[in-house]
């Protein structure tokens, strides 16, 4: 058998090339830090599979000299983790209240720069990390982009207290249940109790699951704060904001994975090696007077 050497060569060269997801996603990671970060500044880390080359990139740009002093704020236990690992410095919301800029992942992004987060069951922790920031670099692949949420990542997730899981789960899949059986009166009885109490759901989940630990552990998904997650599946969400308030405000919700109204650019890594950013008026209208307070820090002067 005679195999042609050029055929050896290219297949060596596929063979060195790296994984167009993980390219898209490095070179997200890097931009990111290359534009958003800046000497003595306060950074949040996020979560996530994408993070963990912005952090690579920020080390790479303090060790060779271009960055220094800057303080990490992890989201989570992982973003915990990943600082501690490279040697960089650590605080936390009780030392720095206000990040100058946080830098997280998403599971889907959609044209009014509203995300889903939680895949990786952290969205607590990045939801408040996230509204201590002046400012938030959202870093993905070009998967994760979408019209409306919903259409490429099908649940959204929500972190709940453990004992409050059921009766959550139960009323989000009876008000499916009784829009579906709402001739029958007898049904619709039988949920009036639940569906009074508890607020209404502005659209209807079309399942439910409690996130499991498998295949690593037998049971529920256990988050950081020692909550349960229900994943929520809607399908392509029309009002984002209106179902996050509904979501929210259902008891024993701690948060739920749907990020909307942050000041937020997008950087998203293509598949031909480009880079696509964008950013939402919250972005540039909030920063010069978020700024203004970070700089004062506690002993704020307003002018009127």
């Amino acid at each position: 058998l005679i195999i042609p050497l050029s055929l050896l060569m290219s297949s060596n060269n596929n063979n060195n090339q790296e994984d167009p997801i993980v390219s898209a996603k490095r070179l997200a990671g890097h931009s990111a830090v290359d534009e958003l970060i800046t000497s003595g500044m306060i950074v949040g880390i996020g979560s996530g599979s994408t993070i963990v080359f912005a952090v690579e990139r920020l080390v790479e740009k303090i060790n060779n000299g271009e960055l220094e002093n800057i303080i990490c704020i992890p989201s989570s236990f992982q973003a915990s983790q990943l600082i501690r690992k490279n040697k960089l410095t650590i605080s936390d919301l009780s030392v720095h209240s206000i990040v100058d800029v946080t830098i997280d992942g998403a599971d889907e992004i959609d044209e009014n720069f509203n995300l889903i987060k939680g895949g990786g069951g952290c969205l607590t922790g990045e939801k408040i990390l996230a509204a201590c920031s002046i400012r938030v670099g959202i870093v993905a692949d070009y998967r994760k982009s979408s019209k409306k949420l919903g259409m490429k990542y099908d649940y959204v997730p929500v972190e709940v207290i453990p004992t409050s899981w059921y009766p959550i789960a139960m009323h989000l899949q009876q008000e499916k249940e009784l829009n579906e059986n709402n001739d029958n009166l007898k049904k619709k009885s039988d949920f009036l109790p639940i569906t009074n109490c508890l607020p209404k759901i502005p659209q209807l989940a079309k399942e439910v699951k409690l996130r499991t630990g498998l295949p690593s552990k037998a049971g529920p998904c256990v988050t950081d704060n020692n909550c349960f997650i229900l994943d929520v599946k809607f399908g392509p969400i029309d009002d984002p904001v209106e179902l996050e308030r509904a979501l929210t405000s259902i008891p024993g919700v701690v948060s739920c994975g749907l990020f909307v109204n942050f000041p937020i650019k997008t950087f998203i890594g293509q598949q031909d090696g480009t880079i696509t950013t964008d950013s939402n008026s919250n972005f540039e209208s909030l920063t010069s007077s978020i700024k203004l307070a970070k700089a004062k820090e506690y002993n704020i002067e307003w002018d009127n």
